[in-house]
């Protein structure tokens, strides 16, 4: 396990300011703690909200594939997971479109970076591979292809 959200951590919203990610007790998937990431999207061409994990959240091993136990909404957004590598190149891993209503859910990602969009560099060097150890750099929610979105 990688981040229970029982001890919330520090998370920094990035350039877009479309939702909020906090520590909320409302609803758990274990414990008593979650984070509640709160959404309000415009149709507008940068039209996600990426929320990162300050300091970034080491990955034991060699992992091939990351989950994550969604509440879901059924919005059909998508849920991506930025990575960071031993290079520092941090590349975007999608654990899919939320489809799931008022749930949780097991997401997954395979860290793959060979996979088609919405798998995708995002910066630092790109060598087309993933250098381990890696790390938990941020959660991305993207509403591509949608209209304006809130939930």
């Amino acid at each position: 396990m990688i981040l229970d959200f029982e001890a919330f951590g520090f998370w920094e919203r990035g350039n877009e300011p479309y939702g909020t990610f906090a520590q909320s007790e409302e609803k758990a998937h274990e414990g008593v703690g979650s984070g509640k990431l709160a959404y309000d999207i415009p149709a507008v061409d940068k039209n996600y909200v990426v929320f990162l994990r300050k300091p970034v959240a080491p990955i034991p091993g060699e992992p091939q594939t990351l989950t994550a136990w969604v509440y879901g909404d059924g919005s059909g957004l998508f849920l991506n997971a930025w990575i960071q590598d031993s290079q520092g190149e941090i590349r975007q891993f999608p654990l899919g479109r939320i489809l799931h209503t008022d749930s949780w859910q097991p997401m997954v990602s395979t860290l793959d970076p060979a996979a088609p969009w919405p798998q995708v560099h995002i910066s630092g060097p790109d060598n087309g591979a993933v250098d381990y150890p890696v790390s938990l750099y941020g959660l991305v929610l993207d509403a591509e292809g949608s209209p304006a979105k809130s939930g």
